[in-house]
């Protein structure tokens, strides 16, 4: 999944983003904030929890 986010956020030329399931941070390392100026992280999970 870490792998995908990266490609994903590295194959389109857009300025904002949105990710969906981000509880874990997995993938979020790869934000560029050179190329993006926004990100929105979404997660509805209320059963997650970080220790």
């Amino acid at each position: 999944m870490n792998q995908m986010m990266k490609g994903q956020l590295n194959q389109y030329e857009v300025q904002s983003a949105m990710i969906l399931g981000i509880a874990g941070g997995n993938g979020l390392e790869h934000v560029d904030t050179e190329k993006l100026n926004k990100v929105y992280g979404v997660d509805i999970n209320q059963e997650y929890r970080t220790l």
